[in-house]
């Protein structure tokens, strides 16, 4: 995997946040390219402490090397399944030529979706928000990232907007089979 540089990690993390206020030019801000595919799975790596930290503030009593080594192979084939999905449905959608339009602002994305569901769960954990709040802040956390990976893929791929329900609903079933093959619970 070749590692981005600085400028193009921040250009990529800013083109993100630019898709999520729903601005299409945040598509200029990625590197679109067969190696800026590549590049964009170190975003998983950016993610990564969040991702644990997330296990850590949600109360996961086991985490012993063996819990910790599941969740880590989990972690590197949940950011390796849904591209490889996506080869095959990027076919069917008769988008192949927007496949690195869309995987590579979607890889960068996820640091500021894990970033988000770390956030609520820290605001719940440490009592910040009364737990009926919690609840409801999760809910809505999760349904804005819903709709944040529907534009990606709308924007990205040039595809409907059922299309692209469609393509969001196939990475969530894509990240409970993985989950569920690993044998983490969601």
């Amino acid at each position: 995997m070749a590692i981005p540089s600085q400028p193009e990690i921040t250009a990529a993390l800013y083109g993100a946040l630019r898709l999520a206020r729903l601005d299409r030019s945040g598509l200029n801000f990625f590197d679109r390219s067969y190696d800026g595919f590549w590049k964009s799975f170190f975003a998983a790596a950016i993610a990564a402490p969040a991702h644990f930290g997330l296990l850590y503030f949600t109360g996961a009593t086991d985490l012993g090397l063996g819990r910790l080594l599941a969740e880590a192979m989990v972690y590197a084939v949940s950011w390796l399944a849904f591209p490889l999905v996506m080869v095959y449905v990027a076919e069917m959608l008769a988008r192949s030529d927007r496949y690195y339009d869309y995987m590579v602002p979607y890889n960068w994305a996820g640091v500021w979706q894990i970033a988000i569901f770390l956030f609520v769960t820290v605001l719940s954990v440490a009592g910040l928000v009364p737990a009926g709040v919690a609840s409801f802040v999760t809910i809505a956390a999760f349904l804005l990232i819903l709709a944040y990976q529907w534009y990606i893929a709308r924007v990205g791929l040039e595809i409907s907007g059922g299309a692209a329900a469609a393509v969001v609903f196939a990475d969530l079933v894509v990240g409970l089979l993985v989950r569920g093959i690993g044998g983490i619970g969601s």
